[in-house]
């Protein structure tokens, strides 16, 4: 844990300390194999509610110190829930305008498995420096389980000026986003969102399955185009891993979709598991394609088509690739604007030493190959 040398210590639910300066450095600073993440939530002296939390969250906002809300967020660093000193940041140029500013600290990894774990398992601390260099330190220690720690609240409401309170208690999703001023603006539905064409962002490599949701009437289609492990891995033999349960050879290129669905179980260790939206109908639909493991695969896309609608713009139909592995969630976009009939939606490269996940929103007229998608 890095070493804190906090001038105050808020050891105590209830205690407070005003404040006498108007530019604040928050910082979360934990070395567990968590990913916790620090946000804010605050209610302006004008009424107006609002939060600030990771882009990595669907309708993340990250602030700005130029402009209200006069907070900004740092880069999310809890991602992978890997151990070592780690550290995200709020910085707060100016109070005038907000009446209640709370610092809050949600547990992704917990929220995402459903689980309610206490938070002084995680040797995690806030600190609070003032212009002066001088600061502040309220301890994450709470024993209650639950997904939402709120750590503090900045009350600015009293003329003498702002004072920060040690709340310190847990609360669950739902509770916290009732009794929170901004805090529906929060949904832990997905983490990672690679927005962008070339977004990328490293996976896990067990538990893997992608889905296809949409809601517009139309059939799309999930596609997995795959290429087997080219080099034999260390200890074993290549044949002996490709070959236990079924058939395949080195760099061999296959293709699951719904006129063959694969195999959970034996070669090609894909599995696709419907074909939903025929008759072009709306509402909840998806498709899910299962990989057992990603050791015997070194590229893998996730590729989309739209029955009987020739030169379709994919972009138009609302469509997203959800990948889950293990605890932690990815989502890709339907965002290609070309007209075409096939739409390379992700790339899952497992070449090197982490599978890497990309977006790639590339549509094209024929079915892709492996080949000549690396070639391009």
């Amino acid at each position: 844990m890095v070493d804190l040398k906090p001038k105050i210590t808020l050891k105590k639910k209830g205690q407070e300390a005003f404040i006498p300066v108007k530019q604040l450095i928050v910082k979360l600073q934990w070395s567990a194999s968590v990913d916790l993440d620090l946000m804010a939530f605050y209610q302006s002296k004008d009424g107006q509610e609002g939060a600030l939390f990771s882009n990595h969250y669907q309708g993340g906002n990250t602030g700005s110190l130029e402009s209200f809300p006069y907070v900004q967020l740092s880069q999310d660093a809890g991602l992978g829930a890997s151990t070592g000193n780690k550290e995200e940041i709020l910085r707060i140029s100016k109070l005038d305008d907000l009446a209640q500013l709370y610092i809050c600290t949600i547990n992704f990894t917990a929220a995402k498995a459903n689980q309610n774990n206490p938070f002084n398992n995680y040797d995690a601390q806030v600190l609070l420096l003032d212009d002066k260099g001088e600061s502040i330190a309220v301890p994450l220690d709470s024993p209650t389980p639950g997904t939402v720690a709120v750590i503090a609240r900045i009350d600015n409401t009293n003329f003498i000026g702002a004072k920060l309170i040690n709340e310190n208690y847990i609360l669950e999703l739902v509770d916290f986003q009732a009794t929170i001023p901004g805090a529906k603006l929060l949904q832990i539905s997905s983490k990672v969102v690679l927005k962008k064409k070339g977004d990328r962002s490293v996976i896990p490599i067990s538990n893997l399955h992608a889905t296809l949701v949409w809601k517009a009437a139309v059939d799309l289609d999930l596609h997995a185009y795959y290429q087997t492990k080219i080099t034999a891995p260390k200890g074993g033999n290549i044949w002996s891993k490709l070959l236990g349960g079924g058939s395949g050879k080195p760099g061999e290129e296959g293709h699951v979709y719904y006129a063959y669905r694969g195999n959970k179980n034996q070669y090609p260790w894909i599995y696709l598991d419907q074909d939903a939206g025929i008759g072009d109908t709306g509402g909840d639909n998806e498709e899910n394609l299962y990989f057992t493991t990603l050791e015997h695969i070194e590229h893998l896309l996730i590729v989309a088509t739209i029955f009987n609608k020739p030169n379709a713009i994919f972009a138009r139909y609302d469509g997203t690739v959800i990948i889950t592995a293990n605890n932690d969630s990815f989502e890709v976009p339907l965002i290609a604007t070309e007209p075409g009939n096939n739409c390379i939606i992700a790339h899952i490269d497992n070449s090197g030493n982490q599978p890497i996940l990309i977006n790639i929103n590339k549509v094209q007229d024929k079915s892709p190959t492996i080949a000549s998608f690396l070639k391009n």
